[in-house]
């Protein structure tokens, strides 16, 4: 698989721990719209939902577009996640979407466990917890910034 495809499902893999967020206490509410930055994806929204689901929507590096449904829970400091769908949008040629119908097979419907870094009630960082040794790109952290009105 190229580094691009590698990339791109590592964005995935880190959407599915942003998935949990919302739930998370202390005062801070991830409910809302966010603008993420994913490898790979020129722009990226996650909307997080009062109720445990979250929608990401973003382009592509290449036009196409992508869409992610997930859940999420909560249990103390452990936050899991899981995708549920994921979809190519747009002109997608068949190539891209057979690596990618592939890559998202591996993801879905897996837990994903993360723990979360607040720079401010706007600002978040997630850090994966289940990294595979074997790719260390999975290790990447993922960065939130909340959209304003």
């Amino acid at each position: 698989m190229n580094m691009c495809m590698r990339k791109l499902f590592v964005g995935l893999l880190l959407f599915g721990v942003a998935l949990v967020l919302s739930g998370c206490g202390g005062g801070r509410s991830l409910v809302g719209k966010w603008d993420a930055q994913i490898a790979q994806v020129q722009s990226a929204v996650m909307e997080f939902r009062a109720d445990g689901t979250t929608l990401m929507t973003g382009t592509v590096q290449g036009g196409f577009g992508i869409e992610m449904i997930g859940t999420y829970k909560v249990a103390g400091e452990e936050i899991t996640s899981s995708i549920k769908e994921a979809k190519l949008t747009g002109q997608v040629n068949d190539m891209i979407k057979q690596m990618f119908d592939g890559q998202a097979k591996e993801f879905i419907g897996k837990e994903t466990k993360a723990k979360l870094i607040w720079n401010s009630d706007d600002e978040v960082v997630i850090e994966p917890l289940n990294t595979d040794p074997k790719n260390p790109i999975s290790a990447a952290s993922l960065s939130l910034k909340r959209k304003k009105a």
